[in-house]
């Protein structure tokens, strides 16, 4: 009876992590964006941060304007976008602290309509993560080009 019970338990295995992935951050909204904003009025753009996977790691994830982004878009698309000067945006938030159970932030990109001019200015985004999660890479950059209506 004891040498089935050691052998019950020694045969047991923990399968309950078998087909988990490790936590990702990564952007919802990724690639071109355009947004629509009016002559000498504000347009508001939400950028979702989520964190998916098994939920075991903290992070701290922030947004940064990226120029090697832009520099990388301008050449593969053959354009001349330029970023677009800090005084025709501000965002809201930029730093986002995960905790193992947290899974997504927000923070609101507002563009002034009436500073910002008619030349293809766009904001180059770039996610960077400090810790032990991973980023997927297809999903970590974005590039917001405001329509001037």
């Amino acid at each position: 009876m004891v040498v089935t019970s050691i052998s019950f338990f020694i045969a047991c295995e923990d399968n309950r992590m078998d087909g988990m992935v490790k936590d990702k951050v990564y952007l919802v909204q990724s690639g071109v964006q355009e947004v629509y904003v009016n002559y000498r009025d504000f347009a508001d753009y939400t950028v979702t941060v989520y964190k998916s996977g098994i939920g075991e790691q903290t992070a701290n994830v922030s947004i940064e304007v990226d120029e090697e982004t832009l520099k990388v878009y301008n050449e593969e698309e053959n354009t001349s976008f330029e970023i677009i000067p800090d005084v025709c945006y501000s965002i809201s938030k930029t730093n986002f602290d995960f905790s193992t159970s947290t899974v997504s932030y927000k923070s609101l990109i507002t563009f002034d309509g009436d500073i910002s001019d008619e030349k293809k200015n766009v904001l180059p985004l770039k996610l960077h993560v400090d810790g032990n999660v991973d980023v997927n890479e297809t999903s970590s950059r974005m590039i917001l080009i405001p329509i001037l209506e």
